[in-house]
């Protein structure tokens, strides 16, 4: 039987223990993202860093954040939350913190951090299935906290990126904050989703489409499923479907339907894993809403004439689209 394959699914489950080292990587390498060997360019560019470390304590351990700060008095602040799986803080492709620096020239300072389980966003004891959405919700509203405690900022903006895009929405629930950049953020629950990303590939036969809906309707239940057939074995391994449950029970739209304040949904059409359609779903329930385009603007926030073209995801020095940050300044100031 063939072998099922999701490309670059909007789940990504590879998790890191608090000493630092991988428990397990069970998830099929679909490709691995490594930097192939280059010539070492007359002028080597000086690196980007972030201008403060903004760790908060948490239960256990902590979530380790930088912040990039302008020279100014009293700033708009935006806090960067990341996409699924093992994001650090400089995002998958260095496109956060290329956006933080960028903001910072524009008077707005930016905050992110690596996600639990990630670099120095260690826990003592914290398993992978210990992991839940609450969990990152939690993480996110201790960072807000901190914000809104520290004078050097006058508003308090989250920018949640594909599935920080719903984070932020139940941070916003939870905390006085002054709007939502939704960034590639998914419009629709995560059944759905992984269900049309199952049917793209042609090798997933009618049976194994059939089994994979099962398996889903399951953990919709809210109940753990113990068989899984091995072509799935990294997609609804035991280890992440505490996560799975928690997350497959919320719908983004209805979430983003419950907020008073403004959200600024930006999408990118050479994004492969997440649609314009998404975008637009979210636009159309929030209330209120600015919805912007960007043509050529893969997942990772970066320019590609080719939607299927890894080379954005790979090379970490390719620049994000600028367009994304004017819109962002336009709606933060």
């Amino acid at each position: 039987m063939k072998k099922i394959i999701v490309m670059l699914l909007v789940i990504s489950f590879v998790f890191v223990s608090c000493s630092g080292k991988e428990v397990e990587k069970k998830e099929e390498k679909k490709e691995e993202f490594k930097e192939e060997a280059k010539e070492e360019p007359k002028e080597k560019k000086e690196e980007l860093t972030w201008d403060e470390d903004y760790t908060v304590k948490k239960e256990g351990g902590v979530i380790s954040a930088s912040l990039m700060m302008p020279k100014a008095d009293k700033v708009p602040v935006v806090l960067i939350i990341g996409g699924s799986g093992p994001i650090p803080k400089n995002g998958f492709a260095n496109e956060y913190i290329m956006m933080a620096d960028l903001l910072k020239k524009e008077g707005i300072a930016t905050i992110s951090y690596d996600k639990i389980g990630v670099g120095k966003s260690l826990v003592e004891n914290l398993k992978e299935s210990d992991v839940t959405i609450d969990t990152f919700v939690k993480d996110a509203t201790l960072l807000v906290d901190k914000i809104k405690d520290d004078s050097r900022f006058s508003k308090v903006y989250i920018a949640g990126h594909s599935q920080g895009s719903l984070i932020a929405a139940l941070v916003a629930k939870e905390k006085d904050i002054d709007g939502i950049i939704s960034i590639a953020g998914v419009g629709r629950g995560l059944g759905e989703v992984l269900m049309e990303q199952l049917k793209r590939n042609p090798n997933n036969t009618e049976k194994i489409l059939a089994e994979g809906q099962a398996i889903i309707d399951e953990l919709a239940k809210g109940k753990k499923v113990e068989k899984i057939p091995s072509y799935y074995g990294a997609l609804f391994r035991d280890d992440v479907q505490n996560l799975m449950i928690s997350w497959i029970k919320l719908d983004p739209s209805k979430e983003y339907a419950s907020l008073d304040i403004p959200v600024l949904i930006i999408q990118g059409a050479k994004d492969i894993q997440v649609s314009v359609e998404d975008a637009k779903i979210l636009d159309n329930v929030s209330k209120n809403s600015t919805l912007v385009i960007l043509d050529n603007m893969s997942h990772v926030l970066k320019d590609t004439d080719d939607e299927n073209d890894m080379t954005v995801y790979k090379d970490k020095k390719i620049p994000i689209n600028t367009k994304i940050i004017k819109e962002i300044v336009k709606f933060v100031k």
